[in-house]
């Protein structure tokens, strides 16, 4: 009985002094990169967990043209670059995915596993960042795998310059498409906007009159694309699915999905609070509904979806993670 007694006793006293990790930054994009970047810098190192997707959705962008600094760069060649940035200053990465989270109490527990595998790791964090992004909608066609990042692009402010005075379409009805159509039409030699419906569905009645009155964009409502062609890598034309007409194909450069993007919170429902599109909701900057708890980038932005917005949710994070850490 000693025995058994004594085993347990090493057994906890080995787990009790088992480090507890300052802080754990969830997810491998610029965001992310950013977070563990300036914690790191403050003398906290953190551990990332990448997930799948090592880099973020930038690493689809072929030619990044917005990013400062930088007059045109690939979006793989910006994360790689970050991501040598916070390895030189210690920052620990691991390729895993998180399984699950408890944020019932502190130390907050984090469950992942390696990709692929069943085998999981259950770790404890006094502060945790979250930084999981969206997943953006598609259309399941043939051809958008093919084409998507040659072609094919779900963001006009990233990716528009690549089509000065090219031909491009849009395809979505909602104020997303409205705003992305108003921004390539500045762009774009000729801009055109496929509506399913007979019409849009937005609620900005002045952009959408606006819209229509640009000289350079065509609006076909009862219009569906269904298949992307090209030749040599690049996009060249849409297959177009029209009331009036039997299917044909219509020459573009470029195309734009408008179609939205869902974000990656399932594994918070429970945990944190989160709207009705299932965007994690802040508190306090980008403190979530549970104190030590933050969240950045697309999973809390429904709006801009841009790198570098991540990029500075991310430092006012670790900003504050570092200032509550040292309270």
């Amino acid at each position: 009985m000693n025995k058994v007694l004594t085993i347990v006793f090493l057994f906890s006293f080995v787990f009790a002094i088992e480090p507890i990790v300052p802080v754990m930054v969830l997810g491998g994009g610029v965001g992310s990169l950013t977070s563990a970047l300036y914690l790191a810098r403050a003398g906290i190192v953190p551990l990332v967990i990448e997930g799948p997707n090592p880099g973020g959705l930038i690493i689809q962008s072929h030619s990044v043209q917005n990013w400062p600094g930088e007059m045109e760069i690939s979006g793989n060649d910006l994360a790689e670059k970050l991501r040598k940035q916070v390895l030189a200053n210690g920052v620990k990465l691991i390729q895993e995915e998180v399984v699950s989270v408890d944020f019932s109490k502190r130390p907050y527990l984090i469950t992942t596993r390696p990709l692929g595998e069943t085998t999981t790791t259950q770790r404890a964090t006094n502060s945790v960042i979250i930084a999981m992004g969206s997943k953006p909608n598609f259309l399941g066609i043939p051809g958008e795998d093919t084409y998507w990042g040659k072609g094919i692009s779900n963001c006009a402010i990233c990716d528009g310059s690549l089509y000065r005075g090219k031909r491009v379409g849009i395809v979505g009805a909602g104020d997303a498409a409205v705003l992305e159509g108003l921004y390539l039409s500045n762009i774009a030699k000729e801009v055109t906007v496929f509506v399913r419906k007979n019409a849009f569905k937005g609620i900005e009645e002045k952009r959408i009159k606006a819209l229509a009155a640009k000289p350079n964009v065509k609006i076909l409502f009862l219009s569906e694309v269904n298949e992307v062609k090209g030749v040599k890598g690049r996009l060249t034309s849409v297959m177009v699915k029209t009331k009036d007409k039997p299917v044909y194909e219509f020459p573009l450069d470029g195309l734009f999905l408008a179609i939205g993007s869902k974000p990656n919170s399932s594994l918070f429902k429970g945990q944190l609070d989160l709207d009705a599109q299932g965007y994690i909701v802040l508190k306090n900057t980008q403190e979530t509904s549970v104190p030590g708890i933050y969240a950045i980038g697309d999973i809390v932005d429904p709006i801009y979806k841009q790198a570098i917005t991540a990029a500075g949710d991310g430092a006012k994070a670790a900003l504050q993670a570092e200032r509550r850490l040292s309270e």
